[in-house]
C-alpha cells in the first residue's frame, strides 16, 4: 500500500510538471496560428502550402507530423482544406539563412483510392530543419487520422471517425461527436464536452475526459495498471480494473492506460 501510494504521488507531481511545461510551450488556443519562439536574436521564415478536395473524392484524410502542431476544425462548406505553414528558424538573426534552410522543403500529398494523406519531406532531419503546422478543415462523414511527435493537437467541434497516435504532446478536444481513438505516450490528453464512443490506450499520460450526458448513455471499461481514477463517475472497482454503466450504454469509454492519472466527468 505504502509503494502504491508513492507510485500514485510521483505521478501526481510528474503530471503537474508535464502540465506546466506542455501549456507553457502550447498554448492551444490556435496552433496553427502560433507564434515559434525564437529566443532574442533568432529568425524565421515560412510558407504556406494549401490542399483541397471534396467529399466525392475522399473519405479519409491521414498527416503525419514531427514537431509542429495540427489543429482541425469542422469546414464551414463541404470541401475538405488542408493548409499546412511550414516555418524554418535560425538561432541567429539573418532572415536569408532561414529562408534558405526551407528550400527544398514541401507538404507530400499520396492519395490512395479515397484516402488522402499528408507529410512533410525534405533534405534535412523531420523536427529539426523545419516544422509544420497544419490547418484541417473537414465537413461531416470524412474521417481523420493522426500522427504527431512533439507538438501539440487541437480539435473543435468535429462530427466523425478521429484517430489519433501521439508521442510527447499535448491533445486537446473541445466538442466532439463520434468516435475517437487515442493511441498515446507520454502525452497530456483534454478531452472536453465529448458524447461519443472513446477507445484510449495510453502510457505515462495524464488524462481528462469530460463527458456530455447523453440519452444513449455510456458503458466504461478502465484498466489502469499503476495509475489511478478521479472524478465524479461512480465506477465499481475489482483490482485496477473499473466498469459501469450510465442510460442505455451504448457508448463504449475503454480506456487502458499504464502510469496514468485518468479523471472522468461530466460535462
Amino acid at each position: 500500500m505504502k509503494i502504491r501510494r508513492i507510485t500514485v504521488g510521483v505521478l501526481l507531481v510528474l503530471s503537474l510538471l508535464f502540465l506546466l511545461d506542455v501549456k507553457f510551450l502550447f498554448p492551444m488556443r490556435n496552433l496553427f496560428g502560433m507564434h515559434v519562439r525564437l529566443g532574442k536574436w533568432g529568425s524565421a521564415a515560412e510558407r504556406t502550402e494549401k490542399f483541397s478536395h471534396s467529399p466525392q473524392e475522399i473519405s479519409q484524410v491521414t498527416v503525419h507530423n514531427v514537431e509542429g502542431g495540427l489543429e482541425i476544425r469542422k469546414a464551414l462548406g463541404n470541401e475538405v482544406t488542408v493548409t499546412a505553414k511550414l516555418v524554418a528558424t535560425v538561432p541567429v538573426p539573418n532572415r536569408l539563412e532561414a529562408e534558405k534552410k526551407l528550400l527544398g522543403w514541401e507538404v507530400e500529398e499520396k492519395m490512395a483510392g479515397r484516402e488522402v494523406s499528408y507529410e512533410l519531406q525534405g533534405p534535412g532531419l523531420l523536427g529539426q530543419e523545419v516544422e509544420a503546422f497544419y490547418l484541417l478543415e473537414v465537413p461531416e462523414g470524412v474521417d481523420v487520422s493522426l500522427l504527431q511527435k512533439r507538438g501539440g493537437i487541437l480539435v473543435t467541434d468535429f462530427q466523425g471517425n478521429l484517430r489519433l497516435e501521439t508521442e510527447s504532446c499535448q491533445v486537446q478536444i473541445k466538442g466532439f461527436q463520434g468516435s475517437l481513438w487515442v493511441d498515446s505516450e507520454a502525452s497530456f490528453l483534454s478531452l472536453e464536452d465529448v458524447a461519443a464512443s472513446v477507445f484510449i490506450r495510453a502510457s505515462r499520460s495524464p488524462i481528462a475526459l469530460g463527458l456530455r450526458e447523453t440519452e444513449e448513455g455510456y458503458l466504461f471499461d478502465l484498466d489502469l495498471a499503476n495509475g489511478t481514477l478521479k472524478g465524479g463517475i461512480p465506477l465499481k472497482q475489482e483490482g485496477r480494473r473499473f466498469t459501469g454503466q450510465w442510460g442505455p450504454g451504448l457508448y463504449p469509454i475503454e480506456v487502458k492506460a499504464d502510469f496514468s492519472i485518468v479523471t472522468l466527468r461530466w460535462e
